[in-house]
């Protein structure tokens, strides 16, 4: 039987396209990644494109939360303006009512970026320029009338708390609030000192979100992966930090970064005259101060066709990669629940890569609720009986790990990540192995037990990455569930190059182990479990690496079905 690394993984021509000539390097951690986008940033000469779901500008920029005596993100990307590059980043938005508090971060993280322009010479602020993006998809108009008590009720909620603080004499600080939540502001009346909700109709609710992580720097680099830029993310492969975090990203050159670019300026020009013409109807609240107003230029969309792959980069290494994305839009229909699909890329080519595995499939994902996903690793299971998957899943999803009393949503996810276990458990029976992430310590006391097991506390697993027989990787933003395969704005770097991604798959393993993981090629899956059930039993501190097996008892924590929740929503 020929091996992987004579053969790699087979890529047909319905798949986003396999560019050669790239040069991809891996990044374990925040602390790895941030400090080489830092870098990229301060050697930028011509542009620099950013789209995250949330963006921190005043964390400091490649080092950690604490370190406050360095200059932010805002000052890189100030600096960056202030010597001629073009800086635009894309922020998403998010409903002002459904999701009061990731609205209020958007907004909060605007006006900051956009003080931070003002203080630049007049001749460079244009070269700074910012755009908050909803996802277009919206409930429809029955949809909507159907939900308004619940919409009411959440906006009553929002709008109270911001009531109390402007009754208790602090109006200063009640404006700030509300001035970082102008979606808001057409429901809010501020009079006779007070705030109030108006009478109206509450608007429709936007379910999606723009969930990527991506930057490119002078056409020529990529960031992509699983991390946003905010303090809580900040971590080392050491996981000493406060909120323990293991996340994967990659930083790519080559052909590939053309493909990337063009996505950018896609989403850019989608939206850019909507954002402003939003911002110039909003009308503020008495007291509020208005949102500052920037240039939202169009971006060139066209990809140069300089070879047969159509792409103006020149060749950077040997890796093979593609860039493949999950978008969607609007559905017209009043009854509209979730959005119309539009590319559903990121699904397909974990679809293909799982129908072609042969020996082992190795996942990291902060959500494990497809149950598509589900089902294809079951029937290649069935069909390959030599096939080993390795799950690696935090230990509880991150509303869990807060707070024991998590939203409906929260909980049907984790129902389906039940049914989804269950099914690929009784296709491969012990080919299966499902872990988690705990630090080498004591749990400390102020831990929820929800986010606590043997004795430690979670490392929470938030990548998003998949190795297939040490020939084809995928590393980017989409998890394994209905948001990220059919709703939300994704985007993964798929790559092909056996020795390298194998060298990869060898470095995360010893970093998750904290030991040499090596000539692991041989059923994988018995040198997890040995390690894993060895830590499990040993106390915290006496561990070898972080990798225990996942307890019974938080594989589906809280889980309780809703059929209201669309499981593509969740």
């Amino acid at each position: 039987m020929k091996t992987p690394d004579q053969h790699p993984l087979p890529w047909p021509k319905h798949l986003p396209e396999l560019l050669p000539g790239n040069a991809l390097t891996p990044l374990l951690d925040a602390a790895e990644t941030y400090a080489a986008l830092a870098d990229a940033v301060r050697s930028a000469q011509r542009t620099i494109h950013m789209a995250y779901w949330t963006l921190n500008p005043e964390m400091p920029a490649g080092a950690p939360p604490e370190a406050t005596d360095q200059p932010g993100w805002n000052d890189l990307l100030c600096d960056a303006a202030a010597r001629g590059v073009s800086v635009r980043l894309i922020l998403s938005d998010f409903d002002p009512v459904a999701a009061a508090e990731l609205h209020r971060d958007t907004w909060a993280s605007y006006r900051r970026l956009m003080a931070a322009r003002a203080r630049l010479p007049e001749d460079a602020r244009d070269r700074l320029t910012v755009q908050c993006a909803y996802h277009e998809a919206s409930t429809g108009a029955v949809t909507n009338l159907a939900a308004q008590a619940l919409s009411r009720k959440l906006a009553r909620a929002t709008v109270g708390g911001i009531a109390e603080t402007y009754r208790s004499g602090d109006r200063e600080a009640a404006c700030l609030l509300l001035g970082e939540m102008p979606g808001l502001w057409p429901l809010v009346a501020v009079r006779d000192g007070d705030v109030r909700l108006k009478p109206r109709l509450i608007p429709a609710i936007h379910p999606g979100s723009h969930h990527e992580k991506l930057c490119v720097i002078d056409s020529r680099i990529v960031f992509a992966g699983g991390l946003d830029i905010e303090p809580k993310r900040y971590d080392t492969p050491d996981h000493r930090a406060r909120d323990a975090w293991h996340d994967l990203a990659c930083r790519v050159e080559g052909p590939v970064v053309g493909r990337v670019e063009q996505h950018f300026a896609q989403r850019w020009n989608r939206r850019a005259a909507e954002f402003l013409k939003r911002l110039e109807r909003l009308v503020p609240p008495e007291g509020v101060e208005p949102l500052p107003i920037g240039r939202v230029d169009l971006l060139d969309e066209t990809l140069p066709a300089d070879g047969p792959s159509g792409s103006r980069q020149p060749h950077a290494g040997e890796v093979e990669a593609a860039l493949a994305c999950t978008l969607s839009g609007r559905r017209r229909s009043p009854f509209a629940v979730g959005p119309k699909a539009e590319l559903r890329q990121v699904a397909e080519v974990y679809r293909h890569l799982v129908s072609q595995a042969q020996r082992f499939i190795y996942i990291e994902t902060q959500f494990f609720r497809s149950l598509d996903v589900a089902e294809w690793l079951a029937q290649r299971g069935e069909a390959n009986r030599a096939l080993q998957v390795i799950l690696l899943l935090p230990l509880a999803p991150e509303r869990i790990s807060l707070s024991p009393n998590p939203n409906p949503a929260t909980r049907h996810g984790q129902y389906l990540q039940g049914r989804a276990l269950d099914r690929v458990r009784a296709a491969l029976g012990d080919r299966l192995g499902v872990f988690t992430l705990l630090r080498n310590g004591p749990a400390p006391a102020r831990v929820h037990a929800e986010a606590k097991a043997y004795g430690s506390d979670e490392i929470y697993v938030h990548s998003k990455a998949m190795v297939v027989d040490d020939a084809v990787a995928v590393i980017g933003s989409a998890n394994l569930n209905g948001r990220s395969l059919y709703t939300d704005t994704e985007s993964v770097i798929a790559w092909r190059h056996p020795a390298q991604v194998r060298a990869f798959r060898e470095q995360l393993w010893s970093a998750l182990f904290s030991r040499d993981a090596k000539g692991w090629t041989d059923d994988p899956l018995a040198h997890w479990r040995a390690i894993a059930e060895a830590n499990r039993r040993a106390a915290p501190g006496h561990r070898q690496g972080f990798v225990v097996p996942m307890p019974d008892s938080h594989a589906a924590i809280l889980a309780k079905r809703n059929l209201l929740v669309p499981d593509r929503l969740v």
